[in-house]
């Protein structure tokens, strides 16, 4: 008995041992099926991708549809609508609304509306937009949504022809997520035609600090405009060469996607000359060979290197002065003294070229935050044989906000400043400012020397007037963000047409050393100066802070009357900010993409690259930032109590212009009523 019951037992083993071997069998021939399913989807998805997904720059031709004709109450009143005239400004509605929203395509879009009448072709394409089909989002924005239903608020569009590649279209926008899919462009050239589409290349974060979820974070969306080159056919058939610079522009999540918006696309060519083919316009061409020494950023505050990005001038006076651990300066020669007229400080003989870096290889394509190619390689911008030539210097300011404020007679003085130191053109935004101020910016607007940009939050962002402030002097993060949109802004409207581009405030000026002139001339010179010594191309040319207090100003007098502030105030602190601390820029606009408050923070060649990017201006002799406040910059001032206030040295650089100045200031203010006459 006791043999059998082993022997059914090992029997039953077996069995299961057997039964084992066969469900191992099984698992085994199940999971090369899951396998070989997995490698059909994915041969799947790539020949989707190989055949209807294009990737980034490539062009096709989207499909017109089933024509969309306009409606009858559309196409009987729009075009007698948009001729009247506005009593105020004599100008058309259509010319109002162009000057009051910075990238509506107004004039395409009340073309799409007319070819769609009773007298037109029949009607838009269900590709194109129409009038009223716009999202528009606190006035200025324009509204895409994109996969996942993330949102891009478009702010402007603009045409860039720096870049071999190019030329390209940039958009710039606001996006409400850290990590947003990429958008495609589409391009119209004709209101009766489809657009063409295009899967934008490169996204770039134009900010400096962490991306924080639940905060309209900005971006620069390029899309590639050639649609010369590396054309796809698509389902429309095959694009043609490239016409020039598109109608409008929208930004949309798959190609051909019917868009919920269109921008005009900015572009300001120079028109003043035309330049001989073999001619460059710029007067600073860079060596031939590529192959560019570095320009190291140096710490100030440090003993061991006193030497600036800009040609290795050092200051004998720190060099003298006694330092501490923490590197600041010791003002031992300065203490308890107000010197008047400071002999300017020489710069020593020039220092050896340093070494290039060794050459890197180039990535295969532009991607959102790429790291950009070596910059040894980096070519000089495209120049075109008909372009004009270029003006030297736009000053840009960012939104002004306080309409309690009456800030109409320091603004004039700041505009007269710089159109005296070689301020070619002024643009600012406007968000909401006192009475005076408008008419001083509608004065100087008439004039054509100040453009004035319209400007509101981002979606819900408050935009009543009176608390604009209060959001931007408690809500940093949200302040520092929406800025870097008008900075950049003002930059990409003035690539074609001017060399440099400026930001600073209205407490603010950058003034250059005792030896020049003009800002203009001061860069010219900066860059002159890194091109013999070797030095990569400057993108922002940094001016150190020094401050000119409040209530360390002249008296007033018949030569200088109370409304004069810059030039009253011509003492200053002794001792500048150290470097890249608030500081304030001129950038080149051959070579800077996007900006923020204190210098570039993108290329054409991708992140700036801060150790070979920056030019640091030597105080003494090349130029400063004066800053006009009644404190030091910062919550804590023990700093400013201890080494900024007690030092102070006259400094009349502003007085170069003075006369000049004080005559302009005087007469817009009595032209606008702002003052009196004086009594005869």
């Amino acid at each position: 008995m006791c043999f059998r019951t082993f022997k059914r037992l090992a029997c039953c083993r077996r069995l299961r041992a057997l039964e084992w071997r066969w469900n191992i069998k099984s698992e085994v021939r199940e999971l090369r099926i899951l396998l070989w399913c997995i490698l059909v989807v994915l041969g799947v998805l790539v020949l989707y991708r190989t055949l209807f997904l294009h990737p980034p720059g490539i062009h096709i031709q989207c499909e017109c549809g089933e024509k969309v004709a306009t409606e009858e109450r559309v196409s009987r009143y729009l075009p007698s609508l948009m001729a009247e005239r506005d009593t105020n400004s004599n100008r058309t509605v259509l010319e109002e609304i162009e000057a009051s929203h910075p990238s509506l395509a107004i004039r395409f879009l009340t073309e799409v509306e007319e070819e769609g009448g009773p007298g037109g072709s029949g009607g838009r394409c269900a590709t194109t937009p129409s009038l009223f089909s716009i999202q528009h989002s606190n006035t200025v924005w324009q509204k895409a949504r994109v996969a996942g239903g993330v949102i891009f608020l478009i702010y402007g569009a603009y045409w860039d022809v720096r870049e071999d590649q190019g030329p390209y279209v940039r958009v710039l926008t606001m996006v409400d997520s850290p990590q947003p899919p990429t958008p495609h462009c589409l391009f119209y050239h004709h209101p009766q035609q489809p657009p063409t589409s295009t899967k934008a290349v490169r996204m770039d974060y134009v900010h400096w600090q962490e991306k924080l979820p639940g905060n309209w974070l900005p971006y620069l969306i390029t899309c590639s405009a050639s649609v010369g080159v590396g054309v796809s056919e698509g389902v429309g058939g095959v694009v043609g060469e490239g016409v020039g610079v598109p109608r409008a522009v929208s930004l949309v999540g798959r190609e051909c996607e019917t868009p919920t918006n269109a921008l005009r696309v900015h572009y300001n060519p120079p028109t003043t000359t035309v330049m001989p083919a073999a001619a460059s316009p710029r007067p600073h061409p860079r060596p031939q060979s590529h192959h560019w020494r570095r320009n190291p950023i140096v710490d100030l505050d440090t003993a061991k290197e006193d030497q600036r990005t800009h040609g290795g001038q050092q200051n004998p006076a720190m060099a003298n002065n006694k330092k501490n651990l923490s590197g600041k300066e010791t003002q031992g020669s300065y203490q308890n003294s107000l010197k008047e007229n400071p002999e300017p400080l020489e710069p020593p003989p020039e220092p050896p070229n340093r070494n290039p870096r060794a050459p890197t290889q180039n990535p295969g394509k532009l991607v959102q935050n790429s790291k950009k190619p070596e910059r040894n390689h980096k070519k000089e911008p495209v120049q075109n044989s008909q372009r004009g030539k270029k003006k030297d210097l736009v000053l840009c300011h960012k939104f002004l906000f306080n309409p309690a404020r009456d800030d109409s007679y320091r603004l004039v003085e700041w505009v007269e400043a710089a159109r005296a130191w070689g301020v070619d053109n002024i643009s600012l935004y406007l968000a909401s400012t006192h009475p005076n101020v408008t008419r001083v910016l509608q004065h100087y607007q008439k004039e054509g020397y100040v453009s004035v940009v319209p400007w509101s939050s981002p979606d819900s962002l408050p935009t009543l007037p009176h608390l604009y402030r209060a959001l931007f002097d408690t809500q940093r993060y949200v302040l520092f963000t929406t800025e870097n949109v008008p900075y950049t802004d003002c930059l990409l409207r003035h690539v074609s047409s001017h060399r440099y581009v400026a930001v600073w405030d209205l407490d603010e000026f950058i003034l250059p050393g005792p030896q020049f002139q003009s800002l203009p001339e001061m860069i010219d010179a900066a860059k002159d100066r890194a091109t013999s010594l070797g030095m990569s191309r400057p993108v922002s040319y940094l001016a150190r802070c020094a401050y000119y207090f409040d209530d360390v100003a002249d008296p007033p007098s018949a030569a200088l009357p109370g409304y004069l502030h810059l030039l009253r105030h011509v003492t200053r602190s002794v001792k500048f900010t150290p470097t890249a601390v608030f500081t304030k820029a001129i950038h080149d606009t051959d070579v800077a993409l996007g900006l923020h408050a204190h210098f570039a923070l993108v290329t054409l060649e991708g992140s700036l690259d801060k150790e070979n990017d920056l030019y640091h201006l030597y105080p003494s002799t090349e130029g400063h930032l004066a800053h006009y406040r009644a404190k030091c910059q910062g919550e804590d001032q023990t700093e400013c109590r201890h080494e900024f206030r007690p030092f102070l040295t006259r400094d009349l650089t502003m007085w170069s212009h003075r006369d000049r100045v004080a005559a302009r200031v005087k007469k817009v203010l009595l032209q606008l009523s702002l003052i009196h006459p004086d009594p005869t």
